[in-house]
């Protein structure tokens, strides 16, 4: 505590009314920083006195905070945060390696995570009586089985793997059978490596490949077992998908053959699978991306025949409309939109025209950009002034205010900044270098 000025934040966390994060000092030590909303963010602990204990992958569990992090005489292992002091949980690989652990998903009452010594992912659990436990090998060989991120489904942990004698299949874990291989679906080496993976309507869909017809859209049930759902594209040898997202009853996804005509799809509960609309006719894409709901609208950016980037909302009656156009033809680009609070918000809109715009905001409820500067329909935070963008690339809800991680100028680097949710009329955010982190005790320069 008392340090003063960070950078390079990451990993942000909620915890308890205070937003934990890693973040370097002055010096470049890299440790666990936290901010209460209205004190400057302070650091928590030098975890490791003789370097940077590079803390990151946190999460909530328990009324604790678990983080991995590097220690003075450890690896890269967990270590536990209470509120008032820092323990490592365990050494899992003595000596200065570490395991790697990663991946953190907690399922009813207990943490999942996978370990990584030695180039063998493996899932482990933490029950909330402190009990660890590593979970039957997927993989009992030296090779990697691959774990990738676990996700909740109907009460168990699904998550590809490889067991070393099959390829990538799906997997699940419960505490009564433990970890089990669902099916080889794909005899042999290769396997299914089902990935993107989204519980929808009882089933649990994802992207895999499929004997004969390449990358396709698949699901899994406890009745139905592995089921390959439509050839997209019977035509081509694979289909390119992205941006799986539940809305309603029906699931959306972004899908085309090869690179060309990826459109927006949808799988309806019905089965029926189809194209929505070809935003873009023929085999030029519109590419659809950053699917968000909010306010019963399902929102994506695309673009349209004179190749602009546009908002698009489509509605559960199956009204779509154009929201708004970005602009600038190929070269126009919004670097992320997510939706929070039952707003949309974009950052780092580029035109094209040099006009960076950092941060926008949309109405979501109107279905439209929101009038919120005299300079257009945009809300304006021009955290780096002048021709240069700060390519704000972090969005974090905390207390009433929208936190972003942005490049602020060659003197302080990437720092974090605070916003008001609702102001309308909130002015640009100081981005001088009096009210930057390194010169007050406040960390986030307020709007």
């Amino acid at each position: 505590p008392g340090v003063e000025g960070f950078f390079y934040p990451g990993a942000l966390t909620v915890h308890e009314d205070k937003l934990y994060f890693g973040a370097a000092d002055g010096d470049g030590d890299y440790e666990l920083w936290a901010y209460d909303g209205v004190n400057g963010a302070f650091r928590v602990a030098d975890i490791n006195p003789s370097g940077s204990s590079d803390p990151y992958a946190m999460v909530v569990f328990d009324g604790k905070l678990y983080f991995e992090a590097e220690g003075e005489n450890v690896g890269e292992e967990i270590f536990v945060y209470n509120g008032t002091s820092i323990e490592l949980l365990a050494d899992f690989e003595a000596g200065q390696d570490g395991s790697f652990p990663d991946d953190f998903t907690v399922v009813q009452g207990e943490l999942f995570f996978t370990l990584d010594p030695v180039d063998s992912a493996e899932l482990h659990r933490l029950s909330s009586s402190g009990n660890i436990e590593k979970l039957p090998s997927v993989n009992p060989t030296t090779a990697d089985s691959d774990t990738t991120l676990p996700v909740v489904h109907n009460g168990q942990v699904f998550f590809g793997a490889s067991d070393g004698v099959h390829g990538a299949e799906l997997w699940k874990y419960n505490s009564t059978h433990g970890a089990s291989m669902v099916a080889d679906f794909v005899p042999g080496s290769d396997g299914l490596d089902p990935w993107l993976m989204v519980s929808h309507n009882g089933k649990l869909f994802f992207f895999g490949i499929f004997p004969g017809r390449g990358w396709e859209l698949g699901s899994y049930s406890e009745d139905e077992g592995v089921q390959w759902v439509a050839d997209l594209t019977p035509w081509d040898a694979s289909t390119t998908f992205n941006s799986l997202c539940s809305f309603g009853s029906r699931l959306f996804f972004a899908a085309g053959p090869g690179d060309s005509n990826v459109e927006l799809w949808v799988h309806e509960e019905s089965g029926l699978t189809y194209m929505i609309r070809d935003l873009w006719p023929g085999r030029l894409s519109s590419w659809p991306r950053f699917l968000s709901v909010a306010n019963e609208t399902l929102f994506f950016m695309a673009r349209g025949e004179n190749s602009n980037l546009a908002l698009f909302r489509y509605s559960e009656d199956d009204a779509m409309d154009k929201v708004l156009e970005i602009g600038g033809g190929d070269n126009g680009l919004v670097n992320s939109m997510v939706a929070v609070d039952g707003q949309l918000y974009m950052w780092w809109v580029d035109d094209a025209t040099r006009n960076v715009i950092d941060l926008a905001r949309v109405d979501v409820a109107a279905g439209m950009l929101e009038p919120m500067s005299e300079t257009g329909n945009f809300t304006l935070f021009d955290l780096l002034p002048g021709p240069a963008t700060s390519e704000p690339w972090y969005l974090q809800e905390f207390q009433g205010e929208m936190l972003a991680v942005a490049y602020m100028d060659r003197r302080y680097g990437l720092e974090m900044f605070s916003f008001p949710w609702s102001d309308a009329s909130a002015s640009t955010p100081s981005s001088s270098p009096s009210a930057s982190p390194s010169a007050s005790p406040s960390a986030s320069p307020s709007a």
